[in-house]
């Protein structure tokens, strides 16, 4: 891999990880939302088997299970948010992390990119 397909690949992975984080940032702005089901950002591995492409943004399922579903219903109880806190932190703070990790390579082969061009002046 060249310089510049790394740096094509990380800034890809940014794009893809930001829109992780805003995933996780909409369902916790909609923790309190009656009824809301939280969405899940599912990533792939990008074409050619490298870097990471953003699969689907879907909504997530595992939140209340169908029984508890229906006992809230059938007692006219309000049914809260599907949004768990602790699993969006969760995926927010790995998000953040791969995101960081980006950065770097970036960073890396910006100042690796630079002394190459320096050297051949």
């Amino acid at each position: 891999m060249n310089g510049i397909s790394g740096l094509n690949l990380a800034t890809g992975a940014l794009d893809v990880f930001s829109g992780g984080i805003q995933t996780s940032a909409h369902n916790i702005a909609n923790v309190s939302t009656e009824g809301f089901q939280p969405l899940r950002a599912d990533y792939a591995t990008g074409p050619g088997g490298q870097g990471v492409r953003m699969d689907a943004i879907r909504k997530d399922s595992s939140g209340l299970e169908a029984n508890e579903m229906r006992e809230l219903s059938d007692n006219n109880i309000k049914r809260p948010s599907g949004t768990e806190l602790a699993k969006e932190f969760t995926l927010m703070i790995r998000n953040e992390h791969a995101f960081a990790a980006n950065v770097k390579v970036i960073e890396t082969l910006d100042a690796n990119l630079g002394t190459l061009l320096d050297a051949t002046t």
